[in-house]
């Protein structure tokens, strides 16, 4: 159980993907994967071994554990779905070593996309993703025209 969401599910007709526990001590991370629980956690013992800076292999490499164990706690279709919201859930735990929730491709496309720019030729200010018919209807350039005048330069 974390928080108020009590999952196991091993219904083996929807292996889309897992969402597993590494406990570190008291600490944990919550992640998910479409791989076998045992390469998932070679793959964080790989990083951990070389030296990954995220906070969870951080504390790894502090508590000296080098060989992580996944414990599976969900598996379906809807797999990113329940590990966002048990990560969201946990975020204000001090023992948890997420950093944020996950945010699909998608997602962090639309983000990016809705920033605000400024155009380099007249300074006007947009969002990135109307950069490129700006520069095409008011400056007649296309974008690879201008980044390739950035090189020349």
């Amino acid at each position: 159980m974390i928080g108020n969401l009590t999952l196991i599910s091993t219904d083996t007709n929807l292996i889309d993907g897992i969402v597993y526990k590494v406990k570190i001590g008291t600490k944990y991370y919550i992640g998910s994967t479409k791989m076998k629980l045992t390469i998932r956690a070679n793959k964080h013992n790989n990083q951990i071994k070389n030296g990954s800076k995220s906070k969870f292999h951080t504390e790894c490499i502090n508590n000296n554990i080098f060989k992580v164990k996944c414990e599976e706690i969900y598996r379906g279709i809807n797999y990113k779905d329940v590990e966002n919201k048990l990560i969201i859930e946990s975020l204000n735990d001090p023992n948890c070593l997420n950093m944020k929730a996950v945010i699909s491709n998608k997602e962090r496309r639309r983000e990016q996309n809705n920033k605000k720019t400024d155009c380099k030729l007249c300074g006007k200010v947009m969002m990135k993703k109307n950069m490129n018919r700006h520069l095409r209807q008011i400056h007649n350039v296309s974008k690879f025209d201008f980044i390739c005048e950035k090189v020349k330069v």
